[in-house]
């Protein structure tokens, strides 16, 4: 599990959202997840806000007893992006300082799982994901947030 370097606000909102939709416990562990996520907040950027970040980010994943509960029953997510846009009238990008950008990113994830009878189990849904980056011209996106209003 890896972000990509890239100066693509589309591009990395698009990766972003493919990790935090995408969860394989069948495959991975949750700290992988989580420290991939974790190490795309500059702590430069986030400034003082950078500890309530970690920690809200910390919650978009479950929690070890849960991951293994899923990883037991082999469950992966895939997340096929359909559309990523800039929200109109964010409030976020009116205030922001130049190279913050907002990207609502949707598509379909599709849920596999062995059910109780041993059947694999498919389960798809339209979600979306609004995602905070800072992306300026002279270096690499990094997350700015997801928050959890926003993860539908």
């Amino acid at each position: 599990m890896t972000l990509p370097d890239t100066k693509d606000p589309d591009t990395y909102a698009e990766a972003i959202a493919g990790l935090v939709l995408g969860l394989r416990p069948a495959d991975s562990y949750v700290r992988g997840y989580r420290d991939v996520l974790l190490g795309a907040i500059d702590r430069d950027v986030a400034g003082d806000d950078y500890d309530r970040l970690r920690t809200v980010t910390g919650r978009w994943f479950p929690d070890e007893a849960t991951w293994d509960r899923q990883a037991a029953q082999r469950m992966r997510a895939d997340f096929e992006v359909e559309s990523v846009v800039e929200p109109e009238q964010d409030v976020f990008a009116r205030d922001a300082p130049p190279g913050h950008e907002v990207r609502t990113v949707s598509g379909v994830q599709t849920l596999r799982y062995e059910g109780e009878n041993g059947e694999e189990v498919r389960d798809a849904r339209a979600r979306s994901v609004t995602v905070w980056v800072y992306c300026p011209s002279d270096r690499n996106c990094s997350l700015v947030s997801v928050p959890d209003e926003v993860l539908r």
